[in-house]
């Protein structure tokens, strides 16, 4: 199955669901800094962006 997930709803944004075999996956200095662009990037458009802990959704 696919890793990543990509739709684009009404307007500017896409939702992006990047699906992961366990937690190690997303703690690694590269997982980090694909949030930092991809934030960065939401942030140069001119719209508010907040990175959530997986706990917090």
């Amino acid at each position: 199955a696919p890793r990543i997930k990509v739709a684009t709803n009404a307007g500017p944004m896409q939702e992006i669901t990047i699906t992961a075999h366990s937690a190690a996956d997303f703690e690694s200095p590269a997982f980090d800094a694909f949030l930092t662009k991809a934030v960065a990037a939401t942030l140069g458009r001119g719209m508010s962006a907040q990175l959530k802990k997986a706990s917090e959704l």
